[in-house]
């Protein structure tokens, strides 16, 4: 390993070490109704592939890890008592893209390829977009058109085996192919499409796991939690319009660009 990247596993080891002391300063729980509060573990450890600079997301490992929480439960999240809020980076990895050749991308990415679907009705639309985010990282970390088409089924397949078959029937019923979805999503994001199959996903995957730490260390030095969920964020709601801005300010610094990413 040579001395910047010492320095630099040095420097990550550093931000994760102090926010473990700043979570532990305080009580996180997950309250969920009915049930007795349970503590929460919000160690978290970076995981690179190859090199530093490939990979590198933050990870929680164990069952109450807050990482390994279902989506819907994550609101129940109390600090010290305190009511919580989860802010989201939108469409994080098709903007990072886009900042790539020095452009803004407004609204959503994946709402161009769900309205060229004719009669999609509402709940559809809401399956279809669940199965595109999956499908966009297969497009990202692939070689061909034929792997990414070839995970999107293989998700498909697990889901079934599963007994959910809302994405299937709902292909079925509009005769769309995931080989089908892949094209429009490629023609939509033409600007870009020189990153797909380009296995750039673990690029990104690095540079966002640079913008998690510059938010982490900002609470840190306040001594405030702040929970990483990957690309979004989880705070006591008093610092929701703290957390926004440097959200924001991270991302612009990172990407070294003047265009914000959206925040929901």
């Amino acid at each position: 390993m040579s001395g910047g990247e010492t320095r630099e596993t040095e420097r990550v080891t550093d931000i994760l070490r102090k926010y473990w002391y700043v979570c532990h300063e305080h009580s996180i729980e997950l309250e969920y109704p009915g049930h007795p509060a349970q503590p929460l573990v919000t160690a978290l450890t970076c995981s690179h592939t190859n090199d530093l600079h490939h990979g590198g997301r933050l990870y929680t490992h164990t069952v109450w890890g807050i990482q390994q929480l279902e989506s819907d439960w994550r609101q129940y999240i109390k600090i010290d008592g305190e009511p919580t809020v989860e802010l989201d980076f939108a469409g994080l990895s098709i903007r990072m893209l886009y900042a790539k050749i020095h452009r803004g991308f407004d609204g959503d990415p994946y709402t161009g390829v769900l309205n060229a679907i004719p009669r999609l009705d509402l709940d559809e639309k809401v399956v279809i977009r669940d199965f595109m985010k999956k499908l966009l990282q297969a497009i990202l970390n692939s070689d061909e058109k034929a792997e990414a088409v070839g995970s999107g089924n293989l998700e498909i397949h697990e889901q079934c085996k599963k007994k959910d078959f809302k994405v299937v029937n709902v292909l079925r019923k509009h005769d769309i192919s995931v080989s089908k979805l892949v094209d429009m999503f490629k023609e939509l994001h033409s600007p870009i499409s020189q990153y797909f199959y380009s296995r750039i996903g673990l690029e990104l995957q690095y540079r966002d796991s640079r913008i998690a730490l510059k938010v982490i260390h900002h609470f840190n030095q306040r001594r405030i939690p702040v929970l990483a969920v990957h690309d979004s964020f989880i705070i006591q709601s008093r610092y929701t319009d703290q957390l926004h801005s440097i959200m924001s300010k991270s991302y612009m610094s990172v990407m070294r660009i003047q265009y914000p990413c959206p925040i929901k």
